[in-house]
């Protein structure tokens, strides 16, 4: 086939670092933030001043009151406004100071070079080291300022927008009784060249154009309508819009929320300072201080990233899974024995099977053995002919022993385990998936040998248990039924029909590609021409408003492998009805796996871009810290999930570095999640598709 294909350039991975008191700030309240010239960090709390050399945080002149704000002079000095007083820095070392009598609320340079600085009811030059009274205000209780190199100031109060101008500096007010102001509660302000002043009020951010002209919230949904607390304009143009609930980062057309837990210790940003190459910010917040860095790398790096990720923390026995941790401590923990470790571990198989078909990498080719075998070990663990168990545990393991009735206790080589059973139709999908890829691009004549049989045990399991697969005691496990009885006429399958139908038809495809025995042929003509499986699968997607999302892995993993060996255009018809309604449906999520499932046995347009995007926006750090994006005024809420039993959630899915980190396949709609950090997610769900995308060739870097 010949398909479209993307070129990529590498993209910037964010990575987070906090900083608290443990690690040396004078306190966890973070207030003020500014850069040196020299690069050097220096950090104001409500217990001090300190500074960043690199390695650590240093006390600065024994300044130990509250910092409101930080300014880097042009001649190398940092003035730090401290309740009354601002502070001259030079050499890292107190070196003077000016008492104003009253607090001093804020300073800033403007276009020519003056610097200003703002106390309760005055304004103030700079120069020469020293501050000079310039002019009292019309109005007291100032809160920001902003200027401009014509000698313009533009300073907010409660009461009126104070505007410094003439030959014979006087103050014009623009008062909200008099003139539109859409608020004068303002906390920061910051303005550019061309004589825009941005106004960050606790009504949102507002941008006014010094006469009469605003831009609210109303107007655009790119100016945040939350509490704004600190704005900053990087030298690359971006906008870093500080606020009550966390970061919006606006760079270029691309914007971005940085959020608590996952990025930020807080989610009140008291303060922004962004270095000079803009790839490196930090966030300070009444719980912490965050460095964010920013480094261009290619998705080719990012998958070999994971890749060691996985091995080190995501593998046990072969079986790759999330880890339980602790507070995010990686190193913690163990790996999770779960109810679908086949399913994950398929999910892993696959990917390697594509990585060592593009690569041919022994590495890949290892890897992907490894985990085969151990999914080959969970088809035949159980000492049930073709019963394939979840998972098994050994003693020492969690909760091995503990008397759950669908642990069952045996021994293998090494040690007595138990084995888990219930067996699911996620498993039995997951595990015909595996073995089909890796059977077609990395086995030898020797594993093709013992794949087939294998498979063909489970398969002849389901056959001649009436299209069920049946536990220890006999009876069929809950969820692993394609009998046509019920998907075909009980309404209690109503959800399974079409999904179920799939899954059957696939893994009688698999088994005859394999085996080459005409019986699984038959069976599969069969239940096409008896049972209309084929016709059913046509609208195996429920539209549900994505309420359930375990489906949409069944049916892509299903129909993968159905589509792939099925040739016969009179049969692919029905089943490209099948996907094409499913893609889309599910375009919406951005899920790499889905889109290129579909494009490439398709051969029609599947998003690579947006794929892709999921794949360049999904954070190295997998772990699943908190999160709480209903508080963001900008994301709107869909319940329609609640008429089938789900949870409210977003109306468009959110990036995947904003929303909760899990598998790619899952629930891109998620809003929240519980603070803790106890759960690492592998990335296999990454490097399935990434592979995937390589092997089909529908991108390239």
């Amino acid at each position: 086939m010949k398909r479209n294909c993307l070129l990529l350039k590498k993209s910037a991975q964010k990575t987070r670092t906090f900083f608290k008191k443990a690690d040396g700030l004078p306190s966890d309240n973070v207030t003020a933030l500014s850069l040196a010239s020299d690069g050097t960090l220096f950090v104001g709390t409500d217990s001090g001043l300190c500074l960043y050399n690199g390695k650590k945080f240093m006390d600065v002149g024994g300044i130990s009151s509250p910092v409101k704000e930080l300014f880097a002079c042009e001649d190398g000095k940092m003035i730090a406004l401290s309740e009354n007083i601002a502070y001259i820095i030079s050499n890292k070392k107190s070196c003077g100071f000016h008492d104003f009598k009253e607090p001093a609320v804020d300073i800033c340079r403007d276009g020519a070079g003056q610097v200003w600085l703002l106390t309760d009811s005055s304004l103030y030059k700079y120069e020469e080291g020293k501050f000079s009274e310039l002019k009292s205000l019309e109005f007291s209780g100032a809160t920001a300022m902003t200027a401009f190199g014509n000698g313009e100031v533009y300073v907010f109060s409660p009461q009126a927008l104070q505007i410094l101008h003439g030959k014979r500096p006087c103050w014009g007010c623009v008062l909200p009784s008099h003139a539109y102001v859409p608020s004068t509660a303002v906390n920061t302000m910051i303005s550019d060249e061309w004589g825009h002043i941005w106004c960050g009020s606790d009504d949102g951010l507002m941008i006014y154009d010094g006469k009469s002209e605003w831009l609210t919230p109303a107007d655009s949904a790119f100016l945040p309508k939350c509490a704004i607390t600190k704005l900053r304009f990087g030298s690359d143009g971006a906008r870093y819009i500080g606020t009550e609930i966390g970061l919006y980062l606006q760079k270029g057309t691309h914007h971005s929320f940085i959020g608590a837990d996952r990025w930020l210790p807080g989610s009140r940003v008291n303060a922004v300072a962004v270095n000079d190459e803009n790839d490196e910010y930090w966030v300070g917040t009444p719980t912490g201080l965050s460095r964010i860095t920013n480094k261009l790398m290619s998705l080719e790096e990012k998958a070999a990233f994971f890749q060691d990720i996985t091995a080190k923390y995501h593998n046990r026995e072969g079986y790759i899974n999330n880890r339980h941790i602790i507070n995010g401590d990686i190193d913690s923990g163990s790996v999770e024995i779960s109810d679908n470790d086949g399913l994950w571990t398929a999910t892993f198989v696959a990917a390697q099977s594509f990585r060592y078909a593009v690569t041919k990498d022994a590495n890949a080719k290892a890897a992907a053995r490894e985990s085969m075998n151990a999914i080959l070990k969970l088809q035949n663990i159980s000492g049930i002919e073709g019963f394939p168990a979840r998972a098994y545990r050994r003693p020492g393991e969690h909760r091995f022993g503990d008397g759950d009735i669908e642990w069952h206790l045996t021994k293998d080589e090494t040690s007595k385990l138990e084995w888990k059973g219930e067996t699911s139709s996620d498993e039995v999908v997951g595990h015909y998936y595996a073995c089909a890829w890796y059977y077609d691009l990395v086995a030898d004549e020797d594993e093709k040998k013992v794949i087939a049989e294998s498979l063909k045990r489970v398969t002849d399991h389901i056959l001649s248990h009436d299209y069920k697969l049946c536990d220890t005691d006999g009876l069929p496990c809950t969820w692993s039924n394609w009998d046509p009885d019920d998907l075909n006429a009980n309404d209690t399958w109503f959800w399974e029909k079409g999904v179920n139908s799939l899954e059957f038809l696939s893994l009688l495809k698999v088994t005859y590609h394999m085996t080459g025995e005409e019986k699984y042929n038959d069976i599969y003509k069969l239940f096409i021409k008896k049972y209309h499986y084929a016709l059913n699968t046509v609208t195996y997607k429920i539209d549900d408003n994505y309420s359930c999302h375990i489906d949409d892995k069944l049916g892509f993993y299903a129909i993968h492998n159905l589509m792939t060996y099925e040739k016969d255009p009179q049969l692919r018809k029905y089943y490209e009805m099948g996907i094409k309604y499913h893609f889309e449906v599910e375009k919406i999520e951005r899920c790499a796996t889905w889109n290129f499932i579909y494009g490439g046995l398709t051969d029609e347009p599947c998003d690579i871009e947006s794929a892709v995007r999921t794949l360049q926006e999904t954070p190295l750090d997998l772990v699943k810290y908190g999160m709480k994006n209903t508080l963001r005024p900008d994301v709107e809420i869909d319940s329609s999930p609640e008429d089938f039993g789900g949870k409210a959630h977003a109306k468009n899915p959110l990036p995947a570095d904003e929303r909760p980190s899990d598998r790619l396949t899952y629930n891109a709609f998620m809003l929240d999640y519980p603070s803790g950090a106890g759960t690492c997610v592998c990335p296999s769900s990454w490097l399935l598709p990434y592979w995937m995308g390589r092997y089909y060739d529908l991108f390239r870097e």
